[in-house]
């Protein structure tokens, strides 16, 4: 995962945006818990005009609603959108 973490990271420098984000993307595949891989993937999508997520808040509510969160939590997240 370094190799392409680091590619990725110059790759991104270089302003090639395109083999950047596969660079991460390969990465993520390799350490998919990386933070900092993440991060990166999604500076590096943001960058290329790409959107990360179609919905941020109703993909936070789902990975936490899987993790058991109570619905309290999910409709207060309503009030974000």
């Amino acid at each position: 995962m370094p190799d392409h973490l680091q590619r990725g990271e110059r790759l991104l420098r270089q302003g090639r945006r395109e083999p950047a984000i596969a660079a991460f993307s390969k990465a993520v595949e390799i350490d998919p818990e990386s933070a900092r891989v993440s991060f990166y993937l999604g500076l590096a999508m943001r960058a290329a005009g790409r959107r990360v997520l179609d919905d941020p808040v109703r993909s936070l509510a789902e990975a936490v609603g899987a993790a058991g969160a109570d619905s309290a939590w999910e409709e207060s997240c309503g009030n974000f959108r």
